[in-house]
């Protein structure tokens, strides 16, 4: 059972508070058992992920990673081993590892002891990473990384309860956390289903007849072998609009650069972060402007209500139809606009552009040299099959339907998954700083 704890005593911790007045107020550096061991030859890779978990390497992922032709000041680690991520325990890159090997010297690591329960030591890390405490203190030395380095947090104040409440707090936050991230797993699960089924429907209808129509073409192309007699074999430079700036990319280099961007500007950049699943999604960032008289220098670039906004390095071929905007845009340099002619559909062309996404076409495309890229001559060539215009509004109005209903699902599933989130770093929280009194049941 857990009950509120009400005899306290302040820590002076601010992502701590207080604590009951039997925990101890100590320093890391003379609790914990920092080590630093020699490697021995059959040691493979071990990998402290964000998901918590310490194992090999080759336990859990085997692709994007980059392997170290000399592996100095590479250290072991033991089962039973705190290994703390130093660039992204930010982002919760924290764990007790379950393998023997070894790692780069960016991972500190703590061996168990006595009188010190390293389980609680990791949730209580996890709490500081929650909290947003490991950010603020961490010097950023690239983006979406920290250095947290073990001089820095060892010297810090940390709240040390009796060594049996910290085994009582453990072990009561590992049987509920596992729950909750079972629940976590399968709610993933349902929503990867969804976008999966999003995809399906894409690819299905853009490229087959709501009828069984007889009377096929062979069109002699891989991507589909035969077409109603009645569908065209197009590319995309053939039904875009003759406007000179129908296919654009964002302005490069010295033409738009961080000091352009200025929050009392009039002019909205569009990004390809805003692209997401074939949906355009601002609600997560804010978007960057710029100034009238610099938008005039790249007024090339600018993009309006319903063109196609494509992706061109990152996700690339990823699209999205730009919705109608308080403010003019214009495109930045990682992404493509695509203006269709009034002769087609452009919703048609999109859910065309998302089929040959998700059937790897695109991907099949990309320039690898270097940075991954899809340029505009490759765009302008894509094949596109184009139904008559009335079954180009059919399958656009049946898609939309659909796809708004499995987006609908999508968002209830993810809000449910932020909620059980919250409560499982609520809890941590709760636990690690004594506001719950844990009692065997």
């Amino acid at each position: 059972m857990v009950k509120k704890n009400l005899n306290y005593k302040e820590t002076g911790i601010d992502w701590i508070g207080v604590v009951p007045n039997n925990w101890e107020i100590a320093k890391p550096k003379f609790k914990l058992n920092r080590v630093t061991r020699a490697i021995d030859e059959v040691d493979e890779v071990v990998t402290c992920f964000r998901d918590g978990t310490v194992t090999l390497r080759k336990n859990k992922k085997k692709d994007g990673f980059t392997n170290s032709l000399k592996e100095h000041g590479y250290q072991q680690i033991r089962p039973g081993d705190l290994v703390i991520h130093e660039m992204d325990s930010f982002a919760g890159a924290m764990g007790i590892s379950d393998s023997k090997g070894k790692s780069t010297p960016v991972y500190t690591v703590i061996e168990p002891s006595d009188g010190v329960e390293l389980k609680y030591i990791f949730y209580l890390l996890k709490h500081m990473s929650k909290s947003g405490k490991i950010t603020s203190l961490a010097k950023g030395i690239r983006e979406r990384t920290t250095d947290f380095r073990w001089n820095m947090w060892s010297s810090m104040n940390f709240p040390f309860p009796p060594h049996n409440d910290q085994k009582l707090i453990s072990n009561y936050l590992d049987k509920k956390v596992n729950i909750i991230n079972k629940l976590i797993l399968n709610l993933k699960k349902e929503i990867d289903l969804l976008k999966e089924k999003k995809k399906s429907l894409i690819i299905n209808y853009t490229t087959k007849s709501f009828e069984n129509k007889k009377d096929l073409k062979d069109t002699n192309l891989d991507l589909i072998k035969k077409i109603p007699i009645n569908w065209k074999i197009s590319k995309i430079k053939f039904i875009k609009s003759e406007d000179k700036y129908s296919l654009v990319d964002g302005p490069f280099g010295s033409d738009l650069k961080s000091e352009h961007y200025d929050e009392n500007g009039e002019i909205i950049v569009i990004e390809s972060g805003f692209l997401y699943e074939g949906n355009f999604n601002n609600r997560k960032r804010e978007f960057k402007k710029i100034s009238k008289n610099h938008f005039k220098k790249i007024k090339r670039s600018e993009c309006n209500e319903n063109d196609i906004i494509i992706a061109k390095i990152g996700d690339c071929g990823i699209s999205a139809i730009l919705p109608k905007l308080d403010n003019p845009s214009v495109i930045s340099g990682n992404c493509c606009k695509l203006k269709i002619s009034e002769r087609h559909n452009n919703e048609f062309i999109h859910y065309w552009m998302l089929m040959l996404k998700y059937r790897g076409i695109i991907n099949n495309e990309i320039n690898q040299t270097g940075q991954p890229f899809i340029s505009l001559g490759t765009i302008n060539n894509l094949i596109v099959f184009l139904p008559p215009n009335d079954e180009q509004k059919e399958i656009v109005t049946f898609l939309n339907t659909a796809i708004e209903k499995i987006d609908f699902l999508i968002k209830k599933k993810i809000k449910k998954l932020n909620l059980i989130k919250e409560y499982k770093d609520n809890l941590i929280s709760l636990g690690v700083t004594g506001k719950l009194k844990i009692k065997k049941i």
